[in-house]
């Protein structure tokens, strides 16, 4: 059909048979099929190893590399990427058949550096359902697709602008672009943000071919623990790095990637982190929330937090806790 390829990067961890098993059938059913597929093993233990190493063939490359985080394991698969473009999929997702070959065929026809998909929304208890007929295209300039990326902005349901999941990037366009392997939070976005930059034109497309899983357990997820301080550090380097045009709309970004760190550390505990990154907000605190573009959200905890930080975050976990579905 085109006279491409893909490379996708499916780092795993300690993911189940059954899991791992899914993910690769539904990459397997690809009507698309210039492809290859590098799993990173992240250190995992050796009955997975195994499990993984049985996969192995000319289409499949397994790697296996002492366990250092989702980031150090996608840069890892850059590294062995051969193709024309390059995609990501997380160990406990899935994607429609179709996905290579829509976002292939989109990337082609358009002339686009990045093309991106919707997701479907999936829960382990119920079947995979992808519910397509959806025809919305969105092109973008790179100004426009920066301010989305930070604002989070979403045209369609399902629209993920800062995962790197669900997307299809030319290879050149991620060559030289790192994962910073000490951010646990916001990773992607600063990844999505040098690739944008080096974009020209940016499609969008209203078909949810990927499927993300919101109750798994997932690489990012679990309890605060202290070395995700260190996502501090990559914010301070995309800080030094951005380009003065885009000051307003990253630094919007970043306070809320410090939110939501302060969110997952309990009131009371873990006390000098919680500090480094309340001093952090205040020093931006008033300008981000004069910013109109960024989210309600966003701006609300802002508001909140004049009531005092612990104060603002009691109020957020009973409005979660009250807004649960019965």
């Amino acid at each position: 059909m085109f006279n491409v390829g893909v490379s996708i990067i499916l780092p795993v961890y300690n993911i189940s048979e059954k899991i791992f098993k899914r993910t690769m059938l539904s990459i397997f059913k690809q009507s698309f099929q210039n492809w290859e597929l590098i799993v990173v093993d992240d250190g995992s233990s050796d009955v997975f190893c195994k499990f993984y190493d049985s996969y192995s063939c000319k289409k499949v490359k397994i790697i296996h590399k002492s366990n250092g985080g989702v980031s150090s394991a996608r840069n890892f698969g850059l590294k062995h990427c051969n193709k024309d473009y390059v995609c990501f999929i997380d160990g406990d997702d899935v994607i429609h058949e179709n996905f290579l070959k829509t976002l292939v065929g989109l990337s082609v026809s358009l002339k686009s550096d990045i093309t991106i998909c919707c997701c479907s929304y999936l829960t382990q208890n119920l079947p995979t359902c992808f519910s397509l007929g959806k025809k919305g295209i969105v092109e973008l300039n790179t100004k426009t697709a920066i301010d989305d990326l930070c604002y989070m902005n979403q045209y369609f349901k399902g629209n993920e602008f800062t995962s790197v999941w669900g997307k299809l990037y030319k290879r050149d366009i991620v060559e030289g672009v790192k994962f910073d392997y000490r951010m646990s939070i916001g990773e992607d976005f600063v990844f999505n943000y040098f690739c944008f930059k080096k974009s020209k034109k940016i499609i969008i497309s209203e078909q949810p071919l990927y499927g993300y899983y919101t109750d798994s357990d997932g690489l990012m997820k679990g309890r605060y623990i202290h070395k995700k301080i260190m996502t501090l550090c990559g914010l301070d380097d995309l800080k030094k790095m951005v380009d003065f045009s885009d000051v307003d709309s990253v630094t919007s970004r970043i306070i809320n990637i410090e939110l939501v760190l302060l969110l997952m550390i309990p009131v009371g505990e873990f006390i000098s982190d919680r500090l480094q990154i309340i001093n952090r907000i205040n020093i931006d605190r008033k300008k981000v929330l004069f910013n109109l573009k960024c989210r309600t959200k966003v701006r609300l905890a802002l508001i909140l937090s004049y009531l005092g930080y612990d104060n603002m975050q009691k109020i957020f976990e009973l409005f979660k806790k009250y807004s649960k579905p019965k």
